[in-house]
């Protein structure tokens, strides 16, 4: 009877370590499937905001030419 209590252990050990490592895996797909949304929807933000200032250069450089051609005119 001595000899199997090792192997028991043994077995015990291995079938907790499994669920150990399918724990560990499950966290990390959640992990990974949150930053990427979150990646996602922060490159749109970004994307949205170099459009934002580039409009606001692009009025920036017409009112400034405007500015310039009244300028000229007095």
């Amino acid at each position: 009877m001595r000899l199997f209590g090792p192997l028991r252990h043994r077995a015990q050990y291995k079938k907790l370590a499994a669920k150990d490592m399918q724990n560990a895996e499950e966290w990390y797909k959640s992990c990974f499937t949150m930053l990427t949304e979150s990646a996602a929807k922060n490159t749109y933000g970004v994307r949205a905001t170099k459009e934002e200032v580039s409009e606001s250069r692009r009025l920036l450089k017409a009112k400034t030419l405007e500015i310039k051609a009244c300028q000229g005119m007095n």
